[in-house]
């Protein structure tokens, strides 16, 4: 029997319990939780770090563990390496791959855009044919692998799920995609205010969201909508910690209504794209174009009659910035994307604080909103319930990374479009799922929001998309990318890990067990992993790549990878 047969053999077992195994459960052994209830961490950040400590921080703060990310935070420690993080350049995503891909004469989409708007001139057939956004998923996932500010690009990418704008449609442009995505990059540990300005104004989402070319005589109230619901205030009353204000009657009090949409919509008229629509460049002020009568924001603030089209954009700004909702309801789903789904009201509460204030009297303060939730204890030492299913893109990365691979990103694009999670082609703007996604176990409060889009559909796309990089070693370059990027995904085998597949099955178990899960499995589960391992031959080179080929595979496969602590 051949080993992906063997494999079929415990597949079943890991799929099942994958289902249910965010809701709590067994700790990790020899981990003390140092949670003091104000979240005092000073132990924690002394204390040296594990291999296995390290594996499950860096799930939390990068794309996936390597080799040299894991030595880096065991030398420097938690707070000196998230600042180092915080501290680095930020990269950039190219365009090359735009400047290059050019279409060709056999190109089939080249053909029908032709064919279909015969009056088009080529280079706006050329557009057409990456409008869907091939390009800025490859050149992200190529970031996402190898470029050096994982935090800020883990951070990026949070933000791109919060404040969505998606190339799901022929309209949008893939140079304008990477210019919105590079500015949340940019801007990820800047502030959220002038996140929420650099959003409104960018010309990517005013095409997604309708609001450039909003006029006075028809104010869209498509994006003030979202930045209400999705972007800042969120749709109910929330306390400090994340817990929902209730009436006398135990129901939620709505954060906004219909009057206040339609006030949004006024204020917020009179933007339009500047010349060069896809530029990078923001949405420009049509005066003529802007509702300048009076309107009442949120919390009763009135905008006077006669103002100007920027003056009505930063008080709507600054009116839902200041909001005391718009902390706790980004907060939560920023430690839901980077850390827990179900944090405690007192760790939400504790980050939410640096938000309000990082302790310089700013608020909104991203930079310390990251760092108060990375060196929170509940980060550095989470409770047993605490964890969260890992995305699809971040199962690939970090295998990708574990195993020291290389990418040019268009494998893990394909990856990822299979699991329903190709990087800013979210289905609309509320993401890929929702943060309140609901665990389907009777009588669990728990939330998991990445199993919105887990299906036993995407769950044999990421055990096959694993086996078919790993059996394989070297996807090939995809045909038609140009040259000069395209190098395909490949992988390379570290010579340590070659070298132990040679002897007992047990210690290359653990190895893995360590890197892939940060040291989860259960005894029984490596035991049995073993025990599959241990019955092939070992005496040539191929033998002992097959041996750690399935070993790697069936780690990879463990509820413990695929929803990490």
């Amino acid at each position: 029997m051949d080993s992906w047969n063997r494999c079929k053999a415990v597949l079943l077992l890991l799929a099942c319990a994958l289902l249910t195994a965010c809701g709590g459960g067994g700790g990790t052994e020899g981990q003390a939780n140092a949670d003091t209830g104000d979240g005092t961490v000073a132990g924690l950040l002394a204390a040296p770090i594990t291999e296995a400590q390290a594996v499950r921080f860096l799930w939390k703060s990068s794309f996936g563990p390597t080799t040299e990310s894991i030595a880096r935070l065991r030398q420097l420690g938690y707070a000196r390496f998230v600042d180092e993080q915080l501290g680095l350049a930020t990269g950039t995503y190219s365009d090359y791959l735009l400047d290059k891909w050019a279409p060709n004469a056999g190109n089939v989409e080249f053909k029908f855009c032709e064919t279909t708007y015969p009056n088009e001139s080529a280079g706006r057939c050329y557009d057409w044919i990456y409008n869907r956004g091939r390009a800025p998923s490859i050149i992200f996932l190529r970031s996402a692998v190898h470029d050096a500010d994982q935090l800020r690009l883990r951070m990026a990418f949070a933000l791109s799920q919060m404040l969505v704008v998606s190339v799901n449609s022929d309209e949008r442009h893939a140079y304008g995609m990477r210019s919105y995505q590079q500015m949340l990059r940019q801007n990820a540990f800047g502030n959220y205010r002038d996140i929420l300005v650099k959003v409104t104004k960018h010309p990517y989402m005013g095409a997604w969201l309708n609001l450039g070319g909003s006029h006075a005589s028809r104010p869209n109230e498509n994006y003030p909508r979202e930045l209400l619901q999705l972007f800042s205030v969120g749709t109910f009353l929330m306390n400090q910690d994340g817990t929902y204000v209730l009436n006398a009657q135990g129901r939620r009090i709505e954060t906004y209504k219909q009057a206040h949409i339609e006030a949004f919509s006024k204020a917020l008229t009179g933007w339009v794209f500047p010349p060069g629509f896809y530029s990078s460049e923001a949405m420009v002020v049509d005066e003529s174009r802007h509702d300048k009568t009076p309107k009442i924001l949120l919390n009763g603030q009135v905008i006077p009659a006669g103002t100007s089209a920027q003056q009505d954009l930063e008080t709507v700004i600054s009116n839902v910035f200041n909001h005391p909702n718009t902390g706790p309801f980004v907060v939560k789903q920023l430690i839901q994307f980077l850390v827990t789904s179900n944090p405690s009201p007192a760790y939400v509460a504790r980050v939410v604080r640096v938000f309000n204030n990082n302790g310089q009297g700013v608020r909104g303060d991203m930079r310390a909103v990251v760092r108060a939730i990375l060196l929170d204890s509940e980060a550095l030492s989470p409770p047993d319930n605490a964890g969260r299913l890992l995305e699809p893109v971040l199962t690939m990365t970090g295998l990708v990374r574990a195993i020291g691979g290389t990418t040019d990103g268009a494998y893990l694009d394909q990856a990822a479009a299979a699991m329903q999670q190709r990087p800013f082609a979210a289905p609309s703007v509320f993401n890929f799922y929702p943060p309140d996604f609901a665990l389907p176990l009777a009588g669990s409060k728990l939330v998991a929001p990445q199993f919105g889009i887990l299906t036993m559909s995407t769950l044999t796309q990421r055990l096959e998309h694993a086996q078919n990089f790993l059996w394989a070693g070297s996807i090939p370059a995809e045909a038609g990318l140009p040259v000069g990027y395209a190098r395909g995904t490949r992988l390379q085998w570290p010579a340590a890990w070659l070298q132990m597949a040679a002897g007992q099955a047990a210690p290359l178990v653990e190895m893995l067990n360590v890197r892939l899960t940060g040291g989860t499995l259960t005894a029984a589960q490596k035991n049995h992993i073993a025990a599959q391992v241990q019955s092939l031959p070992a005496t040539t080179e191929a033998q002992r790549l097959e041996r750690l080929r399935l070993a790697t595979f069936l780690v990879y496969s463990s509820p413990q990878f695929m929803t990490h602590r």
